[in-house]
């Protein structure tokens, strides 16, 4: 993706993410989109980081189940920015 189209990519997963918070039962099963644990891992890491409580991320979970929407459609938004920031497409 070019930089233009991250940037573009970024604000509609804002938007949508805040379109999700509002109902707050938006959630989906982070194992059926990312079948290996340990990129289901290095994406909860990162997930906590970006949401200040890196208190919170569990090195031996597997992180199955239902994952917030709203929260990963902004860490999306997030490293987008930042490759854009960085240079990078």
């Amino acid at each position: 993706m070019t930089g233009w189209q991250k940037k573009l990519a970024a604000h509609f997963l804002e938007m949508a993410a805040a379109k999700f918070d509002i109902y707050k039962h938006h959630d989906f099963d982070l194992a059926a989109v990312v079948p290996d644990v340990n990129a289901r891992r290095a994406i909860m890491k990162t997930y906590h980081k970006w949401n200040g409580d890196p208190e919170s991320y569990d090195p031996g979970c597997s992180y199955e189940g239902a994952r917030d929407h709203a929260g990963m459609l902004s860490l999306m938004a997030h490293l987008l920015r930042e490759d854009v920031s960085k240079g990078i497409g």
